[in-house]
């Protein structure tokens, strides 16, 4: 009744007049009937029970959803955990000086117009109740998180999605059901600040983000992964991983998939890219599941039958013979020995135009120029074309869209990854959508282009993998140099050959030297080093080495 003035309410005239005001009533007998009880009470001499006491009436206390002191404390990390409860609560300084979580342990609190109204707009499929454990502070930190991976998302529920398991993870009331402190710090305010925390949620949560955001041409999975691991992710448990724990945020996610007293898993319910929230699912372009199939139902998909060439839909034409085997043996020699085929001379011309237009911005890597070149004559003359490509009506833009099926995307995109030398690589996803599909759009005009690494529902589809696609650092004539092939450097500026050692003799505090130079004869006049090496590393008594005594 009185708010944060409790001292007040020790007043009976105050008492009274704010339960009236609470009732919106002024009658005069529920005063002096309330009047009564107050004095009744005031003469006993009770001191103020704690929530969680029994009451005079011999009623049981409040329960841990209205007192924490009735909540059930955790033996190992020494915070309550029950429903209406928050691990943590808003946000205070770290020790930079910059904002994070901060410790909670305190019941879920009521979300104000303004904070309800930023999460309706920020995670729209997060459906806050009457309480939460985050304020306007939160909100702000989380608008930070997201705002950059709102820019680079094409796919809306891939959005959603994330968003809606921060929003989880920061503003749901049963927070602390779910969410466990494992590392803070203590800051000038006196409050701590939480640098760590584990979140149990259901495996399958982790498997949902993955698949809705993974073929979004923004290329986010891969993003975060690189920023983590160097490389794109591999699996779930990469992108997972690689969201928790990324050297950005100021605070780290141990994702737990088990069952541990006195956890839940959290079960955000997340959406598939291809649902429809709010009117809107993914495109076709980022979400293959998205595609409706109008042509599938007439076009066979098996052995020796062609799907498409340059001029036309060529539904269910068997492979014929090559038209010219002197273009053949020019544009796709590794297809020389074929008999049949599914393109005709104009695509031939069309990819070696294609291939030659594009030579000063893919001819950097040879591995890479090459291996396009190879993928299009894959997938134009194969004589099984039909059997790894579907032709898909996208119906957010009325277009038809090629579907290819590849059982192995990253070899030929990684060749591709420093193709122009650029400051991050450039991602499996963004590589296929942005410089692959425009280059089958030249060959294939009025479509659109999608590739996908997983068998399609479609009976007779199956994924395919072109001829003598080439690593950038395999040896040979198209081998990159190391300003666009990664795996080609050697990042220390030494010398790396047989016979040069690296390290020779040890300097101060007896780590190793490092010296440049040729290795040196043993020579058994050295009678106390070749006995000890004669001990320790026989088989290096009759060779020059890089070690002393």
């Amino acid at each position: 009744l009185c708010g944060d003035n409790t001292d007040q309410c020790h007043h009976l005239e105050t008492f009274t007049q704010k339960l009236s005001e609470k009732l919106s009533t002024s009658d005069r007998t529920m005063t002096l009937q309330m009047e009564k009880v107050y004095n009744d009470l005031e003469s006993l001499s009770l001191s103020p029970l704690p929530c969680n006491s029994p009451s005079v009436l011999g009623d049981q206390g409040c329960s841990c959803e209205t007192c924490t002191d009735s909540c059930q404390v955790n033996a190992a990390d020494g915070y309550y955990h029950s429903a209406g409860v928050c691990a943590m609560y808003s946000t205070c300084k770290n020790k930079e000086g910059k904002e994070a979580p901060c410790v909670g342990n305190t019941r879920a609190k009521y979300l104000t117009d303004e904070v309800r109204s930023s999460l309706e707009e920020l995670c729209p499929s997060f459906q806050p109740g009457l309480l939460g454990c985050c304020d306007g502070k939160s909100v702000e930190v989380m608008k930070s998180l997201l705002g950059l991976a709102g820019t680079l998302i094409k796919c809306h529920n891939c959005y959603n999605n994330l968003a809606k398991l921060f929003c989880n993870v920061f503003c749901h009331a049963d927070q602390s059901t779910y969410l466990s402190i494992l590392e803070k710090v203590a800051d000038g305010d006196s409050d701590f600040s939480v640098s760590k925390f584990s979140y149990h949620v259901k495996e399958s949560t982790g498997k949902e983000l993955y698949e809705s955001c993974l073929n979004d041409r923004g290329g986010i999975t891969d993003l975060i992964c690189i920023t983590k691991f160097g490389k794109g992710c591999t699996s779930y448990l990469d992108f997972i991983h690689a969201i928790g724990d990324n050297g950005v945020t100021t605070f780290d996610i141990q994702f737990k998939f088990e069952v541990e007293d006195p956890f839940v898993l959290d079960d955000p319910k997340l959406l598939s890219c291809n649902e429809e929230f709010n009117g809107y699912s993914c495109m076709c372009e980022d979400c293959p599941a998205a595609c409706v199939n109008d042509f599938d139902d007439h076009f066979v998909h098996q052995q020796g039958v062609c799907l498409i060439n340059s001029e036309n839909i060529s539904n269910g034409t068997k492979s014929f013979s090559v038209q010219s085997s002197e273009l053949m043996e020019q544009v796709c020699p590794d297809l020389r020995n074929l008999k049949e085929v599914c393109c005709t001379s104009k695509d031939l011309e069309l990819i070696q135009k294609v291939h030659e237009d594009h030579q000063s911005t893919l001819g950097n890597c040879g591995a890479c120029y090459n291996n396009i070149k190879r993928y299009m004559c894959h997938v134009a003359c194969s004589p099984d074309q039909s059997t790894f490509t579907t032709i898909a009506m996208d119906t957010n833009t009325n277009k038809k869209q090629i579907n290819h099926f590849l059982n192995d995307k990253s070899t030929l995109a990684d060749s591709c990854a420093f193709h122009n030398e650029p400051k991050e690589p450039i991602n499996d996803s963004r590589f296929y959508s942005e410089i692959l599909g425009f280059l089958i759009s030249e060959l294939y005009s009025g479509f659109s282009y999608s590739v996908n690494d997983k068998n399609f529902r479609t009976d007779g589809i199956k994924a395919t993998k072109p001829k003598n696609l080439r690593n950038c650092y395999d040896d040979g004539e198209e081998k990159c140099d190391c300003g666009h092939c990664e795996e080609t450097c050697t990042n220390d500026n030494y010398q790396h050959s047989e016979n040069l050692c690296l390290f020779y003799d040890t300097c101060e505090g007896d780590f190793p030297c490092v010296n440049s130079t040729a290795p040196r004869p043993v020579s058994p006049s050295d009678e106390k080093f070749y006995n000890d090496l004669l001990s320790t590393c026989p088989q290096y008594t009759n060779s020059s080495v890089c070690c002393t005594h």
